[in-house]
């Protein structure tokens, strides 16, 4: 995108201050598809790729069941079964009653929109929870009589305010603070599976 004093920025391929944000969100978005193009070129030459092996599989020791079985051994005692089934059931109860709640959260914050705006405050961007840019909005009288090196610097300012906000406010982990995030916090720790299991 080229930007040359506003009595010159009628001519193609140079945008008039009003067009300008829009034209910077369709650039950003071209590069993005490129982008991903280039990745996904890139994996399917690599999947035809004869030199690549296939892992072997994990060890059995490495599974949930084989970690499961072999704190049953430490602990040194038969767990009862009933026991175990109705302790199981009632995490399976707990998590299908905290699905539709806790999905309602994950998608709300995946539809999040976070502002960011320039020092000056004359450029304002917003970007998505995962950072990607949704808008770019000018003020155009600021925009008419500022060099390109001041429009561009400013217009990174806005970017990175917007997409630090969506950093701070988006978990890393989806569940977090969903009623699932201690179902899943059981089920990933074997310890505290088997725990709650009652299996030792």
């Amino acid at each position: 995108i080229y930007v040359r004093n506003y009595q010159n920025m009628l001519a193609d391929p140079n945008y008039t201050p009003d067009e300008l944000g829009g034209a910077i969100l369709a650039a950003y978005q071209a590069a993005t598809t490129a982008r991903l193009v280039s990745w996904s070129e890139a994996h399917v030459e690599a999947l035809d790729d004869e030199t690549i092996r296939a892992r072997p599989a994990s060890p059995a020791h490495d599974s949930l069941a084989g970690q499961l079985q072999e704190l049953m051994d430490i602990a040194g005692k038969q767990p009862d079964p009933a026991a175990s089934m109705s302790a199981l059931a009632d995490l399976l109860r707990e998590a299908r009653d905290s699905i539709q709640k806790s999905m309602q959260v994950v998608k709300e914050r995946a539809l999040a929109e976070y502002v960011g705006t320039s020092s000056s405050r004359c450029v304002q961007a917003t970007v998505g929870s995962t950072g990607a840019l949704l808008t770019v909005q000018f003020n155009i009288d600021w925009l008419a009589h500022r060099h390109a090196y001041n429009i561009s610097r400013e217009l990174l300012e806005a970017i990175k305010a917007a997409t630090q906000c969506a950093v701070e406010s988006t978990p890393s982990d989806p569940l977090e603070g969903t009623d699932l995030e201690r179902i899943a916090r059981i089920v990933s720790d074997p310890h505290a599976l088997a725990s709650y299991t009652r299996l030792i």
